[in-house]
C-alpha cells in the first residue's frame, strides 16, 4: 500500500501532539474534537515528543472592544423549503407549540388536540372534545406539562377556559374558568416563562390574565385590562424571557414586567395591527403584521427601529391578512396569513429585514401560528399552523422546514513565518470577529493543505480543533499557534486553512500559505 508522508495532529495518552508520520492512510490517529478536555496551543520540541504548553484559553484572549465590520449581510439562511407534515379533515388548526425537537401539540376548534413525538413525523389524537369547546392557544411547557386554552361557545361570553395535563395529553384537568369583567374573556395566545410565571390572552377585549404561581386554578391568575378602550388585539405575540410581552392590534402595547404592567400606544398602521415580534437581542427591531378581509382582502407589515415609538410605512402588501410574524436575525424573517373564507393562504420569507417577501408556499389554507424550536446552537425547526376553509370544509395543515443561521462571523488568518524549516516552527494567527449584537459560541478548526495537494488531515478531519470560543457582542478574539515542524515534513509549498462555524455548518473561512525549505 502507498506510504504517506504528513503533518499530523493527535491525541495519544492525554497528550496533544504534532508529529511526522509516516504510514498507512487507514491507520491515521483521529481527531481533538470538543469534550476532549482543555485545549493546548503554544506547541514545544522536548526530546523525541512533542508535547504541550498550557495556554488561556488556547490563546484567544479579550482585546478592546473594536471590530472591523465588513460588508457581508448579517445572519443568513438558505432558501427556505417547507414540507407539508401533517394534515387532518374536519379539523381547524389554531395553534402549535413544540417543548422540544421531538414532542410537540397542536390545538384545533371543536376541543382537539394532537400531539407528536417524533419532530411532526406522525401525529396522535389526545383530545377531542367537538362543539361547543373551540382551544384557541397551547404551550408546552414541557413534553409531559402542557396548558390549552380558549372557551366554551354555550358558556357565559365573559369566561374562557384553561385545562392542563401532566402526562403528555393522556390526561386533562377539568375546566379551569377565568372571568374576564370586560365582555368577551374567550382566551387564545398562551406562553409560560417558566413553572410559575404564564401569561394568557383575551384578545377580543384587549386584555390578559398573568399568574407568578403556577395558573393550575383559577385563583392563580390576575385579570389585566390592557387597552384602557378593551380594543381588541389580533395575531400572535411576542413573549421573551426577559419578561418583554409584546402585542397588537387596534392598538400596539408593551410590557417590561411578565404582563402584570403595559404601555399602550397607537398601531403601526393606521387601519391596525396582526402579530408582532422584537429580536429577543434588540427589543429597538421590530415587527407588525397585519390585514383585513373587508371592503378589500389585503394585508401589510410594518417595521420600527427604535422599540415601536416609530413605524415605517407599510413594506409590502400581501393579497390577505398576515396573522403571524416571526424573525430570527435582523435580516430574516417569516410571515404567514390568509383568508379562511376564500381558500387562500401562505406562507412567505425576507431577507432584507422585511423590504421585499417572497412567497414560500401557496397553502390554499389561512395560517394563523409560527411555532419555532431551537435545534443547535444556530439551527431551528419552524412550524407554521392553518387551515382551509369555506366551500371545500375545514382541513387543518401543518408545515415544517428547517432555518440554518448564519452569524456575521467573520475571521483572519495571517501565516507569521512565510518560510520555515526543521525545526520551525511555523506561527499563524487567527482573529475572529463577531459582529452580531448577541454573544456567540463559535467553533475554530484548521486544517492543511500539503505539497502534494491533499488536504491533511482527510476523510474531513482537522488539524486543530475544533476548539470552543465565547465571543462577547461586537468583539473579538484572537489567537497564535505556533508549530513545530517535524524533521520529516516534504519540502514545498503549503497551505494553512482555519474555519469557524458550527460544525457540520462552516460560517467563515480564511487561509495562507507558507513554504518549508
Amino acid at each position: 500500500m502507498k506510504r504517506l508522508t504528513a503533518i499530523v495532529f493527535f491525541l495519544a495518552a492525554g497528550i496533544t501532539s504534532l508529529v511526522a508520520f509516516a504510514g498507512d492512510a487507514g491507520t491515521l490517529p483521529g481527531p481533538l474534537r470538543r469534550g476532549d478536555g482543555p485545549r493546548r496551543e503554544v506547541l514545544e520540541r522536548q526530546g523525541n515528543v512533542f508535547s504541550v504548553t498550557p495556554a488561556m484559553e488556547c490563546g484567544f484572549m479579550a482585546r478592546s472592544p473594536v471590530v472591523t465590520v465588513t460588508d457581508r449581510p448579517r445572519s443568513q439562511s438558505r432558501q427556505l423549503t417547507w414540507d407539508l407534515k401533517f394534515s387532518a379533515s374536519s379539523r381547524l388548526f389554531k395553534d402549535v407549540s413544540f417543548a422540544n425537537d421531538l414532542v410537540g401539540y397542536i390545538t384545533t376548534e371543536l376541543g382537539g388536540v394532537f400531539k407528536t413525538t417524533d419532530g411532526g413525523d406522525n401525529w396522535q389524537q389526545k383530545m377531542y372534545l367537538g362543539f361547543p369547546y373551540y382551544w384557541y392557544g397551547v404551550e408546552a411547557v414541557s413534553p409531559d406539562t402542557v396548558v390549552i386554552v380558549g372557551f366554551d361557545n354555550q358558556a357565559n361570553i365573559n369566561e374562557g377556559v384553561i385545562r392542563w395535563s401532566l402526562d403528555g395529553g393522556d390526561t386533562w384537568s377539568q375546566d379551569i374558568v377565568l372571568v374576564n369583567p370586560n365582555v368577551i374573556g374567550w382566551l387564545d395566545n398562551v406562553h409560560f416563562f417558566d413553572d410559575n410565571r404564564g401569561i394568557v390572552m383575551a384578545r377580543w377585549s384587549g386584555s390578559a390574565f398573568y399568574t407568578t404561581n403556577g395558573g393550575k386554578d383559577a385563583a392563580s391568575w390576575t385579570f389585566v385590562q390592557i387597552d384602557p378602550n378593551s380594543s381588541w388585539f389580533s395575531g400572535n405575540i411576542d413573549a421573551q424571557d426577559s419578561g418583554d410581552i409584546y402585542t397588537t392590534g387596534i392598538n400596539f402595547a408593551h410590557s417590561t414586567d411578565f404582563g402584570s404592567s403595559w404601555t399602550v400606544a397607537p398601531s403601526a398602521d393606521p387601519v391596525f395591527d396582526g402579530g408582532v415580534d422584537f429580536l429577543d437581542s434588540n427589543n429597538l427591531l421590530g415587527w407588525t403584521g397585519g390585514g383585513m378581509i373587508s371592503p378589500n382582502v389585503e394585508g401589510w407589515v410594518h417595521r420600527t427601529t427604535d422599540g415601536g415609538g416609530t413605524w415605517s410605512p407599510r413594506l409590502s402588501t400581501f393579497p390577505y391578512p398576515i396573522r403571524a410574524i416571526r424573525f430570527f436575525s435582523e435580516s430574516l424573517g417569516i410571515a404567514v396569513g390568509g383568508n379562511v373564507y376564500s381558500e387562500a393562504g401562505g406562507i412567505y420569507s425576507t431577507t432584507d429585514a422585511g423590504d421585499t417577501w417572497t412567497l414560500d408556499v401557496d397553502t390554499n389554507a389561512e395560517m394563523f401560528a409560527i411555532e419555532a424550536v431551537r435545534v443547535g446552537g444556530y439551527s431551528y425547526d419552524v412550524y407554521c399552523a392553518g387551515s382551509t376553509g369555506g366551500s371545500t370544509g375545514f382541513t387543518g395543515k401543518l408545515y415544517k422546514t428547517r432555518i440554518d443561521l448564519i452569524p456575521d462571523v467573520n475571521l483572519n488568518l495571517d501565516v507569521l513565518t512565510p518560510f520555515v524549516q526543521y525545526p520551525g516552527p511555523l506561527q499563524v494567527k487567527l482573529t475572529v470577529f463577531n459582529n452580531e449584537a448577541n454573544s456567540i459560541d463559535v467553533d475554530v478548526f484548521t486544517r492543511v493543505q500539503i505539497p502534494n495537494g491533499n488536504w491533511y488531515p482527510p476523510g474531513g478531519n482537522w488539524l486543530f480543533g475544533p476548539y470552543s470560543v465565547v465571543i462577547p457582542p461586537l468583539d473579538f478574539r484572537e489567537g497564535i499557534l505556533t508549530h513545530p515542524i517535524p524533521a520529516k515534513a516534504p519540502v514545498g509549498s503549503y497551505l494553512y486553512e482555519a474555519n469557524v462555524g458550527e460544525l457540520p455548518a462552516i460560517w467563515d473561512t480564511d487561509a495562507d500559505g507558507f513554504v518549508v525549505q
